[in-house]
């Protein structure tokens, strides 16, 4: 962190890639702080400007981002930590619906907050299907083509104005 992205290392350090650009678009930083990652590889990442919690796929595509800014319960005031909790579920599940199946924790720091710590619980409706990150991702990028196809486009104006031209 420190260049407005989160920078991907190996285990010697070297550059491996990066994660987001300078920004104020979902996906883009302007002060990231905290990350963690969960079992699936998923990457969580705080940023204090925009006082949410982006969460990516394993390949850094923006798959979420949740939190505000505000002093209620869940919002978030400069946050600057990030951690992920599977083992202390049990005491959180009575809080949540009981058709919601908690799987883990997301605990988030607030520098300046009433609510130094606010706890998110990441988890499953039951009886309800969910898509993979891949099958969201899937869709996502379908939809864009879709919607960029639908458009007409600088490429359909050159084609004509090409077609038009060799009568």
């Amino acid at each position: 962190m420190g260049r407005f992205q989160i920078v991907k290392l190996d285990r010697d350090g070297r550059s491996r890639g990066d994660i987001g650009s300078l920004g104020r678009v979902p996906g883009a930083f302007a002060r990231p702080k905290g990350i963690a990652l969960d079992r699936q590889n998923r990457l969580y990442a705080v940023d204090a400007a925009f006082n949410n919690i982006q969460v990516f796929t394993a390949d850094g595509q923006l798959l979420l981002f949740f939190g505000q800014s505000g002093r209620g319960p869940g919002d978030l005031v400069l946050p600057a930590k990030v951690a992920l909790d599977y083992d202390n579920v049990k005491y959180f599940q009575q809080y949540a619906d009981p058709n919601f199946q908690i799987e883990y924790l997301i605990l988030v720091t607030s520098q300046f907050s009433p609510r130094r710590i606010n706890v998110y619980g990441f988890g499953r409706e039951k009886g309800r299907t969910y898509l993979t990150d891949e099958e969201i991702m899937k869709e996502r990028a379908e939809k864009e083509l879709k919607k960029q196809n639908d458009q007409p486009g600088k490429t359909g104006m050159l084609i004509r104005r090409r077609t038009d031209a060799t009568r």
